[in-house]
C-alpha cells in the first residue's frame, strides 16, 4: 500500500474508484474508457445542445417567409448573400447536427434510442430518474453499455463528417457514407 503525504501528515489513499471522504463515484461521472476524457466531455456537451437545437430549428420554421426589404428596388451594400440563403444553411446545419445524434442512437438500439437521447442530451439526468420517469426497459448495467456505444457512434459518425466535410457541399458522399456505416453496424 503507498503512504502519501498530506499537509506534513502520512496518510493512507483513498481506496480506488472513491473520493475523499468515502463517497463512491457515480457510474455515470466514469469517462467512457476507449477515449479520453476531452473528447467524452466533448460529446457529452455536443449532445447537451440537442434541445436547443431542436428550439432554434421551430423558431426559423415559424418565421420562414419573404422579408419586405427583397420587394424593395433600392440596392444595398450589405452583402450578395440573403436573409432566406442565411436561414436556409442555417436549417441545413442544425438539421445535421440533429441527425448526427439521432442517426448514433438508432444505430446503438432502436429500442432505447428514445432512452439513451433522453438521457444523454438532458444536463442532469440519472438512470434512476429516467426509469422513474419512463421505464427503461432494461438493467442499468446493460443501459450503460448501450450509452458507451452511443458515445462511440457519435465519436464515429462525427470524425466521418468532419473528414468529408458535408456541410455544405459532400452531402451525396455523406448519405453513401451514412448508409455504408450502418450496414456494417447491423450486422
Amino acid at each position: 500500500m503507498r503512504i502519501v503525504k498530506i499537509c506534513g501528515k502520512l496518510s493512507n489513499p483513498p481506496p480506488s474508484g472513491r473520493r475523499e471522504g468515502g463517497r463512491s463515484l457515480r457510474r455515470d461521472d466514469k469517462d467512457i474508457k476507449s477515449m479520453n476524457r476531452y473528447e467524452y466531455r466533448e460529446l457529452k456537451n455536443f449532445c447537451y445542445q440537442y434541445p436547443w437545437w431542436h428550439k432554434q430549428l421551430e423558431e426559423l420554421n415559424e418565421n420562414l417567409g419573404v422579408s419586405a426589404s427583397s420587394y424593395d428596388d433600392v440596392p444595398t451594400a450589405k452583402s450578395m448573400d440573403s436573409a432566406v440563403e442565411r436561414k436556409a444553411l442555417r436549417m441545413v446545419q442544425l438539421n445535421e447536427k440533429i441527425n448526427m445524434v439521432e442517426l448514433a442512437a438508432q444505430s446503438v438500439s432502436k429500442d432505447l434510442a428514445f432512452y439513451i437521447l433522453e438521457y444523454c442530451t438532458n444536463p442532469g439526468m440519472s438512470f434512476a430518474r429516467l426509469d422513474a420517469l419512463y421505464g427503461v426497459p432494461c438493467s442499468e448495467a446493460t443501459f450503460y453499455r448501450h450509452r458507451t456505444d452511443f458515445f462511440r457512434a457519435l465519436r464515429d459518425i462525427r470524425n466521418d463528417y468532419k473528414t468529408h466535410s458535408c456541410s455544405r457541399f459532400g452531402r451525396q458522399n455523406w448519405n453513401r457514407k451514412r448508409e455504408s456505416w450502418n450496414k456494417g453496424r447491423s450486422k
